[in-house]
């Protein structure tokens, strides 16, 4: 539960910029979450960026690096 207070707390800009889609870390492996807090892509990245205005995130796993849209994919 207190893991999930900090990450509420540390995306609150995150919202503010009407984010659909939100990093979080389980496990030292990163995913996405929507904002009603359900698990929209579960954690398999190396590290994971926020959504830029063009609706990409880029991600990392295994030494490679690529990019998802707001629907994870």
């Amino acid at each position: 539960m207190k893991n999930l207070l900090t990450l509420l707390l540390l995306s609150l800009p995150f919202l503010l910029q009407s984010q659909k889609l939100l990093p979080i870390k389980q496990n030292q492996k990163w995913g996405l979450i929507d904002l009603q807090g359900n698990i929209k892509l579960n954690p398999k990245y190396d590290a994971i960026s926020t959504f830029d205005e063009y609706g990409f995130a880029n991600v990392q796993i295994n030494n490679q690096v690529g990019l998802l849209n707001e629907q994870g994919q």
